[in-house]
């Protein structure tokens, strides 16, 4: 097949596109331009990160050694040399990185990360071939002089950026709004929402069942490799089955409140604690031998996955006689189990069930989110202790009032929000005008002041902060994580917030350039743009 090389002097395939990417990928690059100090954190984090692999290999080396000694002969006195001599491998080299390959640059670094926050994701199969695709990434990587790291590379580097630096990030963001004079931050909207936790709705009958069959397949797999003596009998075997089947049997049934499916619901709990009780000794026996550290002959590597696959076996063990003992209270005792008192599974341990009125009960988590008059995120809380609306407004608002530096004049809220103590702790930080919407908040203050202009304009603007979940939830995909654990989950988080922040300030500036515009014109006595050649500007 022949080429035309005119079509590379063309363009053809190489034009950066006018896309929502390419103005992101912009945008970020330009942000670093303003505050350089972000990419020395970014490269702050990586040397930390390759501190933290360097000290484990150098004790890898060390614990390999010593198990390889104990089946080797040597001469009186050298094993004790041989181990001093290991133990000072960590001081010699004091921990400090050699040249090696090279790192992937913070720019690259952050330009994925806020790619990642717009995407969603940025390693399943869908987002490896967009980025791999991606001619925008590649012109403005070869710009640099770099190339876009492989799949493994960019989860590693993006993953070992700490918290810490996420927060540093959404306040320099702010301060960037402020100084463009975007948003002053005088005006404050506080609101929650729930997200799906990476992990399905669990049920009783289906977490005993996987949990108890977990259990069984892990403690068989080192029972294979005889990593212990795995010998729990045939009736064991048989509970195993009975499980697996009284499950099934459980989710075909028809009518889920009539004897058939009491009777098949106490069949699975015998079972099940049954298996459970043949299989508790062999727990005890691995948490035993990874407390006691009996490495035997196993070195480091097999070690750590011995240690995961044993707290992944308490796990099960845990979940299952948790739900064993759900299941028997809530169909066979009928006893009605409030929100927390719910096992959930071990998917994911920090998520929590989420009931709001009447709305569908949601497995996830539940964040605060702060939004300010012109659309920006200025904080995002999200702490499990605070189970309502009401014990979270003051620690958002402290929140917010750091990253921004500015204590807003008004903050406006919703019912669940409302507290008399909520309203003198916002007065005593410095909030000017405070309003609770709804019939409680209607309570706080006497008629004169709730029906005063402030307090109007209050309510009605305190709608804005639906349509920034809407946005996030639906553009950002903050409706459903895919990332378990608290931490990470809200690292996830803050990635979509500062991805909608930067794509906000954006549109805060063509707003502005736009009305600076009109204003000149009008000044100059000619007629405003049309509409036209505003969506031409924009």
């Amino acid at each position: 097949m022949k080429f035309n090389p005119q079509n590379f002097e063309r363009n053809l395939f190489f034009e950066n596109p006018h896309t929502d990417t390419s103005l992101l990928i912009h945008d970020t690059i330009q942000f670093t331009t303003h505050y350089p100090e972000v990419l020395t954190r970014i490269h702050e984090d990586q040397l930390a990160h390759g501190l933290t692999k360097k000290k484990q290999r150098l004790e890898d080396v060390a614990f390999n050694r010593k198990q390889q000694a104990k089946n080797e002969v040597f001469l009186p006195g050298i094993p004790d040399l041989f181990c001093k001599n290991d133990e000072n491998i960590l001081q010699e080299d004091d921990l400090v990185l050699q040249q090696g390959r090279d790192r992937v640059p913070p720019l690259v670094v952050f330009i994925l990360l806020i790619l990642r926050g717009f995407y969603g994701s940025i390693t399943n199969r869908t987002a490896v071939d967009r980025i791999g695709e991606s001619c925008t990434l590649q012109i403005v990587l070869s710009h640099f002089g770099y190339r876009c790291p492989k799949r493994s590379s960019i989860s590693e580097n993006l993953n070992c950026i700490r918290e810490e630096t996420l927060d540093f990030i959404l306040k320099c963001q702010l301060q960037h709004a402020y100084n463009f004079h975007l948003d002053d931050f005088n005006e404050s909207t506080i609101d929650s929402t729930s997200c799906y936790a990476d992990m399905a709705f669990p049920t009783d009958t289906r977490l005993v069942s996987v949990s108890a069959c977990n259990l069984w397949s892990i403690l068989e797999a080192l029972g294979d490799q005889k990593f212990i003596e795995f010998a729990p009998g045939a009736c064991a075997k048989k509970w195993v089955r009975k499980v697996r089947n009284k499950s099934l049997a459980i989710s075909m049934t028809s009518c889920k409140s009539d004897t058939l499916f009491r009777k098949r619901v106490e069949e699975l709990a015998d079972a099940a604690s049954k298996l459970v009780g043949k299989l508790e000794p062999y727990v005890c026996q691995l948490n035993e031998r990874v407390k006691n550290e009996e490495y035997g002959k196993l070195l480091a590597p097999a070690w750590r996955a011995f240690v995961k696959l044993t707290e992944i076996a308490d796990r099960n063990y845990t979940a299952t006689c948790h739900s064993i003992g759900q299941m028997v209270a809530r169909v066979l005792k009928k006893r009605k189990l409030k929100a927390y008192e719910k096992y959930l599974g071990p998917a994911d341990p920090d998520a929590q069930m989420i009931v709001k009125g009447d709305r569908k009960p949601v497995i996830g988590y539940h964040p605060q989110l702060a939004r300010s008059r012109e659309g920006l995120v200025t904080c995002v809380q999200l702490n499990p202790d605070m189970l309502n609306d009401s014990s979270s407004l003051i620690p958002t608002l402290k929140q917010s009032i750091d990253n921004t530096g500015i204590i807003p004049r008004t903050l406006s809220t919703d019912d669940g929000y409302t507290s008399a103590d909520n309203l003198a702790m916002a007065k005593q930080i410095g909030v000017k005008d405070i309003s609770f919407s709804g019939a409680k908040g209607k309570r706080l203050y006497d008629d004169e002041e709730w029906n005063s202009l402030i307090m109007c304009e209050l309510r009605n603007s305190r709608s804005a902060v639906e349509s920034l979940m809407f946005t996030l939830k639906h553009n950002h995909e903050f409706d459903r994580m895919k990332r378990t654990g608290l931490q990470a989950v809200r690292a996830e988080m803050i990635e979509k917030v500062l991805a909608y922040n930067f794509r906000r300030i954006r549109t805060l500036r063509i707003r502005r350039a736009i009305s600076m515009k009109n204003q000149a014109s009008g000044e100059n006595g000619a007629s405003p743009p049309t509409t036209a050649a505003s969506a031409n500007v924009a």
